[in-house]
């Protein structure tokens, strides 16, 4: 979804604040996650939270791009309403006309208590997670951004 913004644009345009610390994970990591948890008795009814092994601002992540594609990309926050509705439109037809303001807005309040919230729900206890997941070995963000293929041809899912 953002892939335009990085390859044409060469900006990393995101909804957290600057100083939002956030363990990015990739979905591959997560089904490696979910794999392992599935025949393990000691997850059953428990929960856990995953994440990526680093712990980056926004800035840091541009600059992560940026080491990635050999060129600057540029950090440009948006508002929470702002990418609710990005995020919505990058969906296209996937998303009902009469959906779109209520989904839109629920994206836009999700980033507004991420952006504020005392709880830092995107910071990741790694220590605990890899205790409880040996098995699963996690990629850097900078690991997953280096073997994408970010070229126009390549097959995307609304949004994706």
């Amino acid at each position: 979804m953002l892939r335009p913004l990085i390859v044409d644009e060469k900006r990393y345009v995101y909804p957290h604040n600057a100083k939002l610390e956030a363990n990015w994970i990739s979905l591959d990591d997560v089904g490696k996650c979910m794999v392992a948890a599935m025949d393990r008795p000691d997850f059953e009814g428990s929960w856990l939270n995953i994440g990526g092994p680093q712990r980056v601002k926004p800035p840091e992540v541009a600059a992560i791009l940026s080491r990635v594609f050999g060129h600057e990309i540029k950090y440009d926050p948006c508002t929470p309403k702002e990418f609710g509705d990005y995020l919505v439109e990058a969906f296209g037809d996937d998303v009902p006309a009469e959906n779109r303001e209520t989904m839109a807005a629920g994206i836009a309040a999700l980033y507004e208590y991420n952006n504020r919230a005392e709880t830092k729900p995107f910071e990741v206890n790694t220590d605990f997670m890899q205790e409880r997941l040996p098995e699963v070995e996690f990629e850097t963000l900078e690991e997953w951004a280096a073997r994408q293929d970010w070229s126009d041809e390549a097959h995307r899912p609304p949004a994706g």
